[in-house]
């Protein structure tokens, strides 16, 4: 936003418009010329920032939504897009990456294979195999049983993990905060032993 004000403050001009506009998880939204559009009782969804001079044929955008975004420096004077889109480059790069390698969509689909799958063994030697003799349908339904729990934890984690993380809500409005803390409470105490287990079962 200050980056945005900056612009503004060095254009000169009549025919220009700068408008933040933040829309909310709650299907509210709110637009504005002025920075004071972040409600922290609110979870934001997506943000649209914009700037645009007419008389000099200046835009510069900024969308960002939980599944990634793009920005946009436009202008008939290369130096100034140059220098302006460098910036803006900066700026967004100096910011933390919230969710690390647990917002990345490759990783989610490893973890989500790879996880469940030392419990669907496990079900399948103490529950399946001695409720059936076939081999050939106690492996297909433990792949089958892998398979479904871990569509279930991608979609968790997809949703929980998301690329860009809105980080502007108090933390005890905040339901994903919440998921996470149980997320590691669940695994430090029931996962954990139970990867122990089997490793130390099979191995």
């Amino acid at each position: 936003m200050e980056y945005f004000l900056k612009i503004d403050e060095q254009i000169d001009g009549e025919r220009k418009t700068l408008e933040f506009k933040v829309y909310f998880k709650d299907g509210s939204s709110v637009d504005s010329d002025k920075p004071d559009v972040i409600d922290d009782n609110k979870l934001v969804e997506k943000i649209d920032f914009n700037f645009a001079s007419y008389l000099d044929r200046i835009y510069v955008d900024v969308k960002v939504r939980e599944t990634g975004g793009y920005f946009s420096v436009k202008g008939e004077s290369k130096d100034w897009v140059d220098a302006k889109f460098t910036q803006l480059k900066e700026i967004i790069n100096s910011v933390p990456n919230q969710n690390k390698w647990l917002g990345n969509f490759t990783s989610q689909l490893l973890i989500g294979y790879v996880t469940p799958f030392p419990l669907a063994l496990v079900i399948g030697k103490y529950v399946l195999v001695p409720a059936t003799s076939n081999s050939i349908a106690t492996l297909f339904i433990t792949l089958g049983l892998s398979i479904a729990m871990a569509s279930i934890l991608i979609r968790i984690l997809g949703k929980m993990y998301t690329e860009i993380e809105f980080d502007t809500t108090d933390t005890h409005l905040n339901p994903n905060k919440k998921r996470k803390r149980a997320i590691k409470y669940i695994v430090g105490t029931f996962l954990f032993p139970i990867v122990l287990g089997f490793y130390f079962e099979f191995f």
